[in-house]
């Protein structure tokens, strides 16, 4: 009787190392699968945040070159508007006085 008690003793010890060598695998597979999945959690944020930046740079571009034709438009209208309320016949007048005074009185 003592004999089967010892066996039984003996047979749960075993049960109970390969139990805990069971937990020792399954932990570590856990650890594991949890390294793997922050692998490829960090690598899709990358891949994200590459993404939005990319969108914001090339929004930002839009803008920018929306608002520099705005202000490039406007320049030209008002080059227009000076040119047309600019009486030019003075200018002109004085111009061609001193250029022919220049080369003609020599």
């Amino acid at each position: 009787m003592i004999n089967e008690i010892l066996d039984e003793i003996r047979v749960a010890e075993k049960e109970a190392e390969e139990m805990v060598k069971k937990a020792a695998e399954d932990a570590r597979q856990t650890v594991l699968d949890a390294d793997e999945k922050c692998r490829i959690i960090r690598a899709e944020t990358v891949k994200s945040v590459k993404e939005e930046r990319r969108k914001v740079v090339e929004k930002a571009n839009a803008e920018g070159d929306a608002k520099f034709a705005e202000i490039v438009n406007k320049g030209k209208e008002e080059a227009k508007k000076t040119i047309e309320a600019t009486n030019t016949d003075k200018a002109v007048e004085f111009i061609k006085e001193k250029v022919l005074s220049g080369y003609v009185n020599r």
